[in-house]
């Protein structure tokens, strides 16, 4: 394993600077849990039923009716009566104790000053 260990290293200090962030990227997953699981899942080959192919036609036809765009976020957060900054401040507080979000994670942007 220290050899494997050493290995690794040495290939890491052969990248290029322009590929260190893929690579950074790519151990982040090979340690994350979740990501591990996703990569790992069977393929969803599952066939689409008659109603799961209405729901998407249906959706289709919606997007080509509002010009192919979706909603604003801030029109769905206005609609609960909240703001972006609302929620910002929210993550803020939820990034405060830990287990709730990923370690690292951050909102874009960061969360609000304090």
């Amino acid at each position: 394993m220290a050899a494997d260990k050493q290995h690794a290293h040495q290939l890491i200090e052969q990248l290029d600077a322009s590929q260190v962030p893929a690579a950074i990227s790519m151990l982040e997953s090979l340690l994350d849990p979740v990501a591990r699981a996703i990569a790992n899942a069977p393929v969803d080959d599952e066939p689409e039923s008659a109603e799961e192919s209405q729901a998407v036609a249906k959706s289709k036809a919606w997007f080509k009716e509002h010009g192919g765009k979706g909603i604003p976020h801030e029109e769905i957060l206005a609609d609960f009566g909240l703001t972006p900054d609302d929620l910002d401040s929210a993550f803020a507080l939820i990034e405060g104790h830990p287990g709730f979000l990923p370690p690292g994670f951050r909102m874009k942007g960061g969360p609000p000053a304090r």
